[in-house]
């Protein structure tokens, strides 16, 4: 190996290596489940510990936020907001487009401030951002139609790789991560274009965690974590759920590894059918959308085709 004139090698250990990559600054993209169907029903005051209202739920999430910042100056974060009938993000919000703090009187003298102090204005702008955007969210009327309660999953996943995508073009070395905080069941018409997201986030090597507020668990995560890298888990009492993101979803892939953490339940990797909206082992595949049904019907309710029952 070389030597320096001080008697050091100079050769690149792996160990530093591995160390100075992790020096890259991190992108954590969050997926909020803002289903008013679902929240709509819960209460602090008669659910125990084991289910949490949405209030206070947005204040363990504001917290989580703020964590995740301080652990790095150069640490950003994304959040989109997804409900019945869009999603969209609510933080950086739709003016802004590099997640920058908003303009104030006090902008010029905020340059002389010490770091510490720049931080606190940073956390304190990121979360009344996000505050802003659930006020707005619980201020709009709900959905006309109510027959339709699923949650945009597929819409949510495809905007933070989307978002993901752009900021990678503008630093290749970011490390990006999507956490889906969800709460509403699975959608089995969503099936096809929620796992075309998951395989393009695997391609991408970008790990979707997956942490579900509910007492059923979400096999569209469960697959998305065993996918991507990510972690899946279902905390069971919901009172405590600031300790499990602080725990479980503050880190990433990496440092997970150093830790002990919770063992991976199993995944169930059977389809949901379009028509009973359960896991099958077996059924019929639409050669046209690829739509999915435990019984055989003379026509795909998904795209409409006829299907040829008569034996060739």
């Amino acid at each position: 190996s070389t030597q320096s004139t001080w008697g050091i090698s100079q050769d690149p250990d792996p160990a530093n290596t591995q160390f100075m990559d992790d020096e890259h600054a991190a992108l954590l993209v969050v997926i909020l489940d803002v289903n008013p169907f679902v929240w709509g029903g819960r209460s602090d005051v008669d659910s125990g510990a084991s289910t949490v209202s949405f209030t206070t739920m947005a204040e363990h999430f504001l917290v989580f936020v703020s964590t995740y910042l301080t652990l790095r100056q150069d640490n950003t974060v994304a959040v989109i907001a997804s409900s019945v009938s869009n999603s969209r993000f609510i933080y950086p919000a739709a003016t802004g487009r590099g997640a920058q703090p908003s303009s104030s009187p006090e902008a010029d003298g905020r340059k002389v401030l010490s770091e510490a102090a720049k931080s606190l204005y940073r956390l304190n702008d990121v979360s009344s951002q996000i505050l802003q955007g659930l006020k707005a969210l619980a201020t709009e009327p709900p959905p006309a139609d109510s027959t339709n309660q699923a949650t945009c999953l597929s819409c949510a996943l495809a905007l933070a790789l989307c978002f993901i995508n752009r900021k990678l073009k503008e630093n290749r070395h970011l490390k990006p991560r999507i956490l889906v905080m969800g709460a509403s069941p699975d959608c089995s018409r969503q099936y096809i274009s929620t796992m075309n997201c998951i395989f393009s986030a695997q391609k991408r090597a970008v790990p979707i965690d997956g942490c579900m507020i509910s007492q059923s668990d979400s096999v569209f995560l469960q697959q998305a974590a065993h996918l991507t890298g990510g972690m899946y888990y279902r905390p069971e009492r919901q009172k405590l759920l600031l300790q499990y993101l602080l725990t479980l979803f503050l880190m990433g892939p990496r440092d997970r590894a150093l830790m002990s953490t919770p063992p991976a339940s199993s995944v169930d990797f059977r389809a949901a059918c379009f028509c009973h909206q359960a896991p099958a082992s077996v059924g019929y595949v639409c050669s046209v959308c690829l739509s999915i049904f435990c019984a055989l019907t003379p026509t795909c309710s998904t795209c409409g085709v006829i299907f040829n029952t008569e034996p060739t």
